[in-house]
């Protein structure tokens, strides 16, 4: 969908660790059952999300990543058309990302899915009810794969065993996290490019039915067919795509 609006969290190393990239939009609305406390079952309305991009970097022997090089890929993916409007970044980076991402015009802030387990919570959800496409990535698949649960210090925190990493399934969480966030407390962006005249505030169905959104129907979970690739649905409902 050209119209809608991205996220990009870029986190992790920079001397000998890799670094986590991750690009994601909301793609539209899906019904979903959820049990409140007392165990009574409930119809609530939850986002899904496409995945356009995740990427690992890995620094050079005895080098480093390049910071610089990595916010050039942001704004050389809004140049080839994506409309991304925020980026993230977790607490490693510099304020000086933040403050130039800022200067061109993103929303930029810091946040850390280390600090809290909500991200991994609500992305746990969100795969388990099917809210999530995306293309395989072997090296995130391995990563969602050995995450655990480590209590070690005395409060609940989602981490990877010795010798495996996170960076990429924790641009992830704090991709869809940031998303859903967003999406609970502002409008969503004006189809600037769509012949409508009406008022721009518009309902999230009717804003999904123009720009040719099939979760506007309620009823189906197809990509694109230039992300999908073979059509239709997995049988086994896996959100990875070939």
């Amino acid at each position: 969908d050209p119209h809608a609006a991205r996220h990009v969290h870029i986190g992790g190393g920079w001397r000998k660790d890799a670094l986590g990239l991750g690009m994601a939009h909301i793609s539209g609305w899906k019904d979903v059952i959820r049990r409140s406390d007392d165990g009574r079952e409930f119809v609530d309305r939850a986002p899904t999300y496409i995945v356009d991009f995740v990427l690992r970097v890995i620094p050079p022997m005895g080098g480093e990543i390049i910071l610089s090089d990595v916010r050039h890929l942001v704004y050389d993916l809004s140049a080839h058309g994506f409309m991304i409007t925020s980026v993230t970044l977790d607490s490693f980076q510099s304020s000086d990302s933040i403050q130039l991402f800022a200067a061109k015009g993103y929303k930029s802030s810091v946040i850390s899915v280390d600090t809290t387990p909500v991200p991994y919570d609500m992305l746990k959800t969100a795969l388990n009810e099917k809210r999530i496409r995306m293309y395989p990535y072997a090296p995130l698949q391995e990563e969602l794969t050995f995450l655990q649960e480590d209590y070690s210090r005395g409060k609940r925190k989602i981490d990877h065993p010795p010798h495996k990493s996170k960076d990429i399934s924790d641009a992830l969480a704090a991709v869809t996290y940031t998303l859903s966030q967003q999406k609970l407390v502002e409008p969503l962006p004006i189809l600037r490019s769509l012949p409508y005249s009406g008022d721009v505030w518009m309902e999230e169905q009717k804003q999904a039915l123009l720009a040719g959104n099939t979760f506007a129907g309620g009823n189906t979970n197809l990509l694109p067919p230039f992300l999908l690739g073979s059509g239709g649905d997995d049988d086994d409902g896996s959100p990875w795509r070939p």
